[in-house]
């Protein structure tokens, strides 16, 4: 039977106001535990994977700095990267990116700084920036642009500039502890008697405004995302050094497909099937159709190309012949965020329906909802939305 697939297209526009604070922030997440470690694996460093920046300036025990800085280790501590030795106020730094160094949430911007909140209580900053790509609320993958370093010529440093001497860098912190935390492998060693601070990773060392460089090469990650359910639409982040594992338990022979998508513009996910034992029995580029035994299996989703976000759904083979309503929606929105909600129609019959209802809940003190529009839901046959 010939199908077509189509989608809806519903624009809801959030009437919630919001007053004017700069910067404009979200509740945190509970603080981790005060001299807690963030796992190994999760964190790089916050400029582009496969790059080298050079440690300026570290830790400190206030010598240099006031009480309140965050720099000083009994605050949590901070460092300063730069991409050169001998970059200046004024130089060119469009192509000077900071990235994410974990998946997580945007949760202040300001006119020079950003927070994101990466859960488990872990919050990165990251200061000194110009070209925002992000903004109040964007759910953010590891190694996504966020800004530039600003140039202190075009585009200003933080207000207030204490040191009239300073030089285009990213500030960059972990709360609560960025002392001995590791990215990308390296971990932020500090002796508080001397004052200086050393990134280590296997034997190498870097210090401050001195090479070599510090590379982001992180080790590869495998995060577990749980269990894979069927008819449910999951979405996850990926990138060079970050895979995604999922779970699936079949308690009888049985035919499943498995269909990731890219979000994320450049994204092409790679499917790997895994028995208990981690042995690959299955793969596919996007769409992976599969008969396979009971048994407890993991799916592994990682990059073919491209980085970012995807989206993963388990069916039975069977069903995802059938016609099926899929509804795509945001995880969360900002206040006075506008967002759009898509209903997809699979595998339609070639004769079509003379109607189709697609519900999807939403609170009306919250939410506002309009310009309801139909869009190539039967190719060139005209369509009417109806709110």
């Amino acid at each position: 039977m010939k199908m077509k697939v189509g989608k809806v297209y519903l624009v809801l526009g959030v009437l919630i106001f919001l007053a004017a604070f700069f910067p404009l922030h979200n509740t945190q997440a509970a603080p981790a535990q005060q001299g807690s470690l963030p796992p190994i694996d999760m964190f790089q460093l916050p400029w582009e994977q496969g790059l080298a920046w050079y440690l300026f300036d570290g830790l400190d025990n206030g010598t240099y700095r006031g009480p309140l800085n965050q720099h000083l280790y009994t605050n949590g501590g901070a460092v300063d990267f730069g991409p050169r030795l001998d970059i200046q106020p004024g130089d060119d730094t469009s192509s000077y990116w900071v990235t994410a160094a974990a998946a997580g949430t945007v949760i202040e911007r300001g006119s020079c700084h950003l927070k994101i909140d990466h859960g488990n209580g872990w919050v990165t900053e990251y200061q000194f920036l110009a070209n925002f790509q992000v903004g109040l609320g964007d759910e953010v993958y590891r190694n996504q642009k966020l800004a530039t370093i600003a140039d202190g010529v075009r585009t200003s440093f933080c207000p207030p500039l204490l040191n009239p001497d300073d030089i285009p860098h990213v500030h960059f912190s972990l709360r609560p502890n960025t002392w001995n935390a590791t990215l990308a492998g390296w971990q932020v060693t500090y002796d508080p008697t001397t004052n200086v601070t050393v990134f280590v990773r296997n034997g190498e060392t870097a210090t401050s405004y001195m090479p070599p460089p510090i590379l982001n090469g992180p080790a590869l990650q495998i995060v577990d995302r749980g269990v894979l359910e069927e008819n449910i639409l999951y979405r996850g982040s990926i990138d060079a050094y970050r895979y995604e594992r999922w779970t699936i338990d079949l308690t009888q022979t049985r035919s499943f497909t498995i269909t990731a998508n890219g979000v994320t513009a450049g994204l092409q996910p790679l499917i790997v099937l895994l028995n208990a034992s981690g042995t690959e029995v299955a793969r596919g580029a996007g769409v992976l159709t599969t008969l396979q035994p009971a048994g407890h299996y993991f799916v592994l989703v990682q990059p073919q190309a491209g980085q970012g976000f995807y989206e993963i759904i388990l069916q039975d083979s069977q069903a995802f012949l059938e016609p099926y309503i899929l509804v795509r929606a945001p995880a969360n929105l900002s206040l006075g965020e506008q967002t759009t909600v898509e209903a997809y129609l699979g595998n339609i019959p070639s004769n079509g329906y003379a109607s189709v209802e697609v519900s999807c809940p939403y609170d009306a003190g919250l939410l506002g909802v309009n310009n309801i529009v139909g869009t190539n839901l039967f190719g060139g046959d005209p369509v009417t939305a109806i709110s």
